[in-house]
């Protein structure tokens, strides 16, 4: 990578949040700089650090010398890698001996110190953390890894604080990377002032997981720009994506190890032109190039003060497991779903709160070959549509009924007309017919759009239909957030904010955390 782009790297990461400097961090002073003992955001090197290659050239391969370190290393010690960018020939295990936990593996700053990855074909990940406990990551950029950047898997408590994972080049089918920033089956993660780009997956992916907090990022050019899929009490905030195919993304997958999650929230973020053209893998890749945030199969999800704007297909998209894999075969006991939803996964979205948001200039030019592209024809044809075709070759204006917020309405549908009441009786699965807590709630958004262009909510099936309707039936209801979604005077209440806790310190808004009193996102 060009220190021309890393340079950028850091300006993207400065312009999108406030970073803490040298004297402002409660781990540095004002002398740190002068004495060469401190990194570039203000982290101050203890003075038992070990410090890997001090006298590396630029392009050197320092993999034995960090092996070296890794070896000596104590528990609770810190590594520090040079200043520069160096090439690196196996993937960095920090794994599970005792004398690794609690350990800091740090450089200098996020375009200060970079490990480069691309001459190790073997390398599916740049950095890897397996088994071990309050483990920091910080201060420099892992790139051109050969699948995933930096990995932590079976992780209680991981800090990831000024780092980035980059890949350069356009996103094809022939790809490699995967994911940028990856803690998976991990508890306990903070992932804060970091920066990733080039995931053919999703840069910033927690998946998994428990106690995650995750704020102040930035992903751009990525499949997927941040996703928190199959985990428990998550906070996202104050994080940009942009220039990605999907900005924000919550999903519960079926055939994982955690089968479902709850209590995600997503505020003070901004989404924006995640354009990119999706070539991504699996179902990352069914999401529509357009789309500012998608919530995939669900349940307990708030989506508040955020800006969303200049998506092309849509705002926010909220979706069963239905529109992937319609067939009910698939979700009997013979199906190949069966098993998921016997751990407890369910195809349904329920309790999605979105409120408080401001959605600009969303669903100018909809992506019809995706995820929504059922919902998309229903709504450019017939009574919906004028030309989209005219729209976006400089004809008439685009002033259609398509919403700038999509909800497929299918699996809502079927548990209301009894369609699963064999699974529940069974199985005693969240799948029965909604009630008040499982129901969506749109309110105090507020949209701004072209003149000539109509802001919408609409619903691909019809879920509010009366008992025995039916449920294949396409009915592209449209409306408002008065009229569609609405949950009146009594919304659901609102989810409680979630913390992680890593050597004993607890972040994030949650009681006790560090930004409980002072971050002014947590008062939203």
């Amino acid at each position: 990578m060009k220190i021309t782009n890393q340079l950028k790297l850091a300006a993207a990461v400065a312009a999108g949040m406030t970073l803490v400097g040298c004297g402002s961090s409660s781990d540095s002073n004002t002398d740190c700089f002068t004495a060469n003992s401190c990194s570039a955001s203000g982290f101050q090197f203890p003075e038992d650090a070990i410090f890997v290659a001090p006298n590396a050239q630029p392009n050197d391969d320092i993999t034995a010398e960090i092996d070296t370190a890794l070896f000596n290393a104590k528990a609770g010690q810190t590594i520090v890698l040079p200043k520069g960018s160096f090439n690196v020939d196996t993937t960095i295990l920090i794994d599970n001996t005792s004398k690794h936990n609690n350990l800091t593996f740090a450089g200098h700053g996020i375009s200060s110190t970079i490990l480069n990855f691309s001459n190790c074909s073997s390398c599916e990940d740049g950095v890897r953390f397996e088994g071990v406990e309050g483990v920091v990551i910080r201060d420099m950029s892992v790139n051109e890894a050969g699948k995933n950047g930096i990995k932590a898997v079976n992780v209680d408590g991981i800090h990831f604080n000024y780092t980035a994972t980059v890949w350069e080049g356009e996103l094809t089918l022939e790809t490699e990377s995967a994911y940028g920033l990856y803690p998976v089956e991990s508890d306990n993660i903070l992932i804060e002032n970091s920066y990733a780009k080039g995931s053919n997956d999703a840069g910033i992916y927690v998946g998994q997981s428990n106690d995650i907090v995750v704020r102040n990022n930035v992903a751009e050019y990525n499949i997927a720009g941040i996703e928190i899929e199959n985990s428990n009490r998550a906070d996202v905030y104050n994080n940009i994506a942009t220039l990605n195919s999907g900005g924000l993304l919550s999903f519960d997958l079926p055939g994982t190890n955690q089968k479902f999650g709850t209590n995600t929230r997503w505020f003070n973020n901004k989404s924006y032109d995640n354009n990119t053209p999706n070539v991504g893998p699996g179902t990352v890749g069914k999401v529509p190039a357009g789309t500012g945030m998608l919530v995939l199969a669900t349940r307990d999800v708030e989506i508040y003060n955020n800006e969303i704007y200049d998506n092309k297909t849509n705002a926010v998209s909220i979706s069963s497991y239905f529109l992937i894999e319609p067939d009910p075969a698939n979700y009997a006991p013979e199906g190949n779903l069966f098993g998921d939803i016997t751990g407890g996964w369910t195809p349904l979205t329920q309790n999605v709160q979105v409120h408080n948001n401001v959605f600009t200039n969303n669903t100018y030019a909809p992506e019809v070959n995706s995820l929504l592209g059922d919902a998309i024809a229903a709504y450019t044809s017939g009574q919906h549509y004028s030309s989209v075709v005219a729209a976006q070759s400089g004809g008439d204006a685009f002033a259609i009924n398509f919403p700038t917020i999509i909800y497929d309405g299918a699996g809502e549908l079927q548990a209301n007309n009894d369609a699963f009441a064999d699974l529940v009786a069974a199985l005693d699965v969240d799948m029965a017919p909604y009630e008040d807590a499982d129901r969506h709630c749109f309110y105090n958004n507020t949209f701004v759009n072209p003149d000539g262009f109509t802001p919408y909510i609409g619903s691909l099936y019809d879920a509010s239909g009366a008992s025995g309707a039916d449920p294949v039936m396409l009915s592209s209801v449209v409306g408002n957030q008065a009229t569609l979604l609405n949950c009146g005077e009594t919304p659901n209440p609102r989810l409680a904010a979630s913390t992680a806790t890593i050597r004993g310190q607890v972040y994030g808004c949650g009681t006790g955390g560090d930004d409980e009193n002072s971050e002014p996102a947590c008062d939203l």
